[in-house]
């Protein structure tokens, strides 16, 4: 049984308030980014100071603010400055004694601040540069100033310190202030007391300054004036300023490097601003993407029962992935995204391809695709963008992938204005929380509480087109997303697909191995609980007999049909030349023909199953254009009793897999030797060779 999805997939065009005809000044400004100069860095590493460094230029586009482009020839001056480091030494083995704890601290930085003062050098002299830059440029100061969003005051004081002492005039002088401490910790006092602060475990970040006092005060090694000091404090509740003064100077670095060295070791080499800057300045095409689960559950048909609330209501409940598609190298415009529901929540390598499919089929081939690692890295993913030869980044954390992780917290900024919205945390809204456990529990019908998972592709659709006529601010300038991705688009366009190639997508990729003309598996999972037989057979098989290929079908198809591709050089074939499209040998079980939506109304089974619920699936991807509308669809809609209805709009036809490469002909031999035979039996031929 098939059904065709009818449904008119656009969307009300939605217009940003913003006025994107207002033109925009030029500004020089350094590589590392104006927020530097502004002092919002919390992190610098000193090498884009003692390095030749690029110029960019904020120049007007059309529509869409500031953006980034080279610009070549620009004098400049480089400066040094140092770098704020870190020294964590080398650990050792913590011993507990009788008294008191003595532990041995990591070598830590003696002089008190040192981090946060380079840290003040080092944007300090970045804003200094960008200054003389602009002033190089033909601005004046109170025109500088206002580029680099500083008061006029401010340059004209570095100008003085710069013209006094040079780049050194710079530097902070607070610690020349106020009075010498009255008591002070000797290097190995600080170890002491320190090693006791990472030990204790106040917070994940943090340790008890009051609980490291109390040890090392009662700590046999401990100068009786300090230890009379710190008794003194903590009678009043208090600790002495020289202690806390001391113990401030180790940072969450230093518990992580106590705590988790691998983690620290991670994020010192990913996640900083300005990482993807490369991307910005290439205007490269890179799509991120990642799974998130609903904040809102939202209810599906579903007739199969099993649960109280389908059970009585026949809908069940649930907070369905979602997929989104964001473009995080140039533009930040969302694509599209894929809306998966499965029995058991949870997508796999079939969602996700078919997600890659709706971006290529619909714009194009990106340069590049950011994923993380679990289901994103699997086989069948890696091999077909490998195929494709589109470059895939596969990130271990997070902040690796900061564009659609900010852009997740975006949209459920944008959706909590849903009813039925449970929050982003476990138990954050009490009486929505309650409202779903009774409608679990069949005490509540979902329908009049919650929505449904079709008005929940109309919020989506909503949220993400807000989001692509917003206006984008960050580090690397200022633009609207829709516009951007249209300039680009008008400028560079996507690289096509080449027909041939559409065979890749198809959901089913398998490896195996040729045997008597025949390739397939007595036993493929085509859902949880559900597996069947396939075998395919073709003439040309029978040349490759022994050998491994690679197998690329669609097992819910009216004619099952394999696309077989060589892994090996053999018989004429290289690897991935196509060998032959193999078919089907034989017919699927009656309950895997159902599983897979085909049905036979004539022919019921003998006995009820409930393995078909199993393979429900509901998909609808879809692909966005500037103004909220929806440029291309397509939806599977799988309801496991013989039913299947697919729907596509939009995307390019796929044509067959191509001409299949012809081998090389067998050897000829041009003289045939001919063998005489004996006319005698095989009893005389060994009578007369015993003689």
């Amino acid at each position: 049984m098939i059904s065709t999805i009818t449904e008119d997939i656009d969307t009300p065009e939605i217009h940003n308030s913003t006025d994107e005809t207002q033109p925009s000044n030029v500004v020089a400004i350094p590589r590392a980014g104006i927020a530097h100069a502004r002092g919002e860095n919390r992190f610098c590493d000193g090498a884009f100071l003692t390095e030749p460094r690029e110029q960019v230029a904020m120049v007007p586009e059309e529509n869409s603010g500031r953006v980034w482009e080279r610009e070549e020839n620009v004098p400049h001056e480089t400066a040094t400055a140092p770098a704020p480091s870190i020294d964590l030494g080398e650990d050792s083995a913590p011993r507990l004694s009788k008294t008191a704890p003595s532990l041995a601290l990591p070598d830590l930085p003696q002089k008190s601040g040192s981090e946060n003062k380079s840290l003040r050098y080092a944007q300090k002299v970045s804003l200094w540069n960008a200054y003389q830059e602009l002033a190089l440029r033909g601005f004046s100061q109170l025109e500088a100033a206002e580029q680099l969003g500083v008061s006029n005051s401010t340059l004209s004081r570095m100008a003085k310190a710069v013209a006094r002492e040079g780049l050194e005039g710079l530097k902070d002088k607070y610690d020349h202030c106020g009075r010498p401490a009255a008591m002070t910790l000797t290097p190995e006092e600080f170890q002491r007391i320190g090693a006791l602060y990472l030990k204790t475990n106040r917070s994940e970040e943090a340790g008890s300054m009051q609980t490291a006092c109390k040890f090392f005060a009662a700590d046999p090694q401990t100068r009786e004036e300090i230890r009379t000091v710190i008794f003194a404090a903590l009678e009043k509740g208090r600790l002495p300023r020289f202690i806390t003064s001391a113990l401030k100077r180790i940072s969450r670095e230093h518990f992580a490097a106590v705590r988790q060295p691998g983690k620290l070791a991670a994020n010192h080499f990913s996640g900083r601003r300005g990482t993807f800057a490369q991307d910005k300045l290439e205007r490269r095409r890179i799509v991120e993407s990642d799974d998130a689960t609903l904040n809102f559950p939202a209810w599906i048909p579903w007739p199969h029962g099993g649960d109280p609330v389908s059970d009585a209501f026949g809908v069940r409940l649930g907070r369905w992935q979602f997929l989104p598609a964001l473009e995080a190298g140039w533009s930040h415009f969302y694509l599209g995204y894929a809306l998966v529901a499965r029995p058991k929540s949870a997508y796999t390598a079939e969602d996700i391809r078919a997600l890659i499919r709706t971006v290529i089929l619909t714009y194009g081939c990106p340069d590049g695709f950011r994923f993380e690692r679990g289901t994103w890295e699997s086989d069948s993913v890696v091999d077909l963008l490998k195929k494709l030869g589109i470059d895939l980044t596969t990130v271990w954390q997070s902040n690796q992938k900061p564009f659609i992780e900010g852009g997740f917290s975006k949209l459920w900024t944008y959706l909590s204005v849903i009813d039925g919205q449970v929050g982003r945390f476990r138990g954050e809204m009490e009486k929505e929380n309650q409202l779903v456990q009774a409608c679990r529990a069949g005490r509540l019908d979902p329908r009049d509480v919650f929505p449904s998972l079709s008005q929940c592709t109309k919020a989506i659709d909503g949220a993400l087109a807000m989001h692509n006529s917003d206006k984008v601010r960050s580090i690397y300038g200022e633009w609207i997303p829709e516009v951007r991705h249209r300039q680009l688009g008008e400028q560079r366009p996507w690289k096509q697909l080449a027909p041939d190639l559409h065979y890749l997508f198809a959901p089913i990729v398998r490896e195996w191995t040729v045997i008597k003309g025949s390739v397939g598996t007595k036993s493929l999972a085509l859902a949880d609980g559900i597996s069947a037989p396939f075998y395919f057979g073709h003439d040309d098989l029978w040349r490759m007999n022994g050998q491994k290929v690679k197998l690329y079908f669609d097992a819910a198809a009216p004619e099952v049909i394999a696309t077989v591709v060589a892994l090996n050089r053999h018989a004429g074939f290289a690897p991935g030349d196509i060998i032959c499209e193999a078919k089907l040998m034989g017919d699927l079980p009656h309950y895997a023909r159902a599983a897979m939506g085909w049905a036979d109304p004539a022919n019921p089974p003998a006995t009820p199953s409930n393995r078909g619920a199993l393979s429900a699936l509901k998909r609808e991807v879809r692909m966005l254009s500037p103004g909220g509308r929806i440029k291309a669809a397509s939806a599977v809609e799988r309801n496991g009793n013989g039913s299947l209805a697919q729907f596509e709009r939009g995307l390019a036809q796929p044509t067959r897999a191509g001409t299949p490469r012809k081998p090389a002909p067998a050897p000829v031999i041009d003289e045939v030797e001919e063998i005489e035979t004996l006319g005698i039996s095989r009893n005389q031929f060994i009578e007369e060779e015993e003689i």
